[in-house]
């Protein structure tokens, strides 16, 4: 083995990986591994149902970043045989096929401080079996999901975080969704987490919606003390139409992602130090005016990168902003 001392690895893989479990059985058998962070693709209609992990014994990594999709049936998996592990970050946490596949009870993980994860498709009874069995012992949880209504239940975090993570200092959570008919409204849930129980945490939330229409749906989403580089918000909901909508220390973020058809020609939000500007779904045409608001919003002079997507916008126009 070449690399017998190896420490840190950091992996971008640029062709979509056919068998993961090869890859991965090639990278954790590096007997001083501590750091790995490892980036892929795979092809959409790829089966992720196979468990990964299943061959390795006891690996003494400390930091797991997946930049990839990662299935669900392979975190009992993992968790199991990286007993060391302090950091853990998946960006694609993908639901089993087999809603109903347990998560296995497995040795403490006692080193396991800061979890990261974007979960898709996983209910929240299936994410409260994931912290029930290995997350007792964390201080950091962010957590990013859609869809499922359960995951804005302040009453059942309360009691998850008081009764199986009594450690967690910080809760940070990206929840974008709606409510179902018959339930509570979407405000009479998100006001629920402005009991006691999160301000004496100073854990503290906003939302936006993402149509005046709709708001029965939106994104609900950590604030103070956690600093975002992104923020995504809508033309048609700048203005303030709810209490607690809007959040308003904007200097953190670096990237602004600016949704939805009608431009507000007096936008509310302003970021100082934003390098990044990605527009979506714009059909007003490419003016002065445009430009003047979009530069009230970021100061276009300082920007690094520009994204557009499905904007009606001639090319000879761009060019001459």
């Amino acid at each position: 083995m070449f690399l017998s001392n190896l420490h840190s690895l950091v992996l971008n893989l640029a062709e979509y990986v056919q068998n993961l479990n090869d890859i991965f059985s090639n990278i954790f058998r590096l007997p001083k591994l501590k750091y790995g962070k490892i980036t892929y693709r795979i092809r959409i209609d790829q089966d992720l149902s196979s468990g990964y992990f299943s061959r390795f014994h006891c690996i003494p990594i400390e930091t797991l970043i997946f930049n990839g999709p990662f299935s669900n049936d392979s975190l009992n998996n993992l968790l199991y045989h990286f007993p060391k592990l302090h950091h853990l970050s998946i960006n694609y946490l993908a639901a089993s096929r087999d809603e109903n596949s347990e998560t296995h009870a497995t040795s403490l993980l006692k080193h396991l401080k800061y979890v990261s994860l974007k979960l898709y498709l996983i209910a929240f009874n299936k994410f409260e079996q994931i912290v029930q069995t290995f997350f007792g012992d964390i201080e950091v949880l962010r957590i990013s999901t859609q869809y499922d209504t359960a995951y804005l239940d302040a009453k059942r975090w309360e009691h998850l975080i008081t009764s199986y993570m009594p450690n967690l200092r910080i809760f940070d959570i990206h929840h974008d969704g709606g409510v179902q008919r018959n339930q509570l409204t979407y405000h009479d849930l998100i006001n629920q987490f402005r009991s006691s129980f999160w301000i004496e945490r100073d854990w503290f939330f906003a939302h936006q919606h993402d149509w005046l229409k709709r708001l029965h749906s939106g994104v609900f989403y950590s604030t103070e003390p956690y600093r975002r580089k992104d923020f995504t918000f809508y033309w048609q909901l700048d203005k303030q139409i709810c209490q607690s909508a809007q959040e308003t220390n904007l200097n953190s973020v670096k990237h602004v992602y600016i949704c939805s058809t009608k431009a507000n020609k007096n936008p509310a939000h302003y970021f100082p130090n934003a390098t990044e500007l990605t527009i979506k779904h714009c059909l007003e045409k490419l003016d002065d005016l445009l430009v003047q608001t979009l530069n009230r919003i970021v100061p276009l002079r300082q920007l690094t990168r520009l994204i557009i997507k499905d904007f009606h916008i001639n090319f000879d126009q761009f060019i001459h902003v």
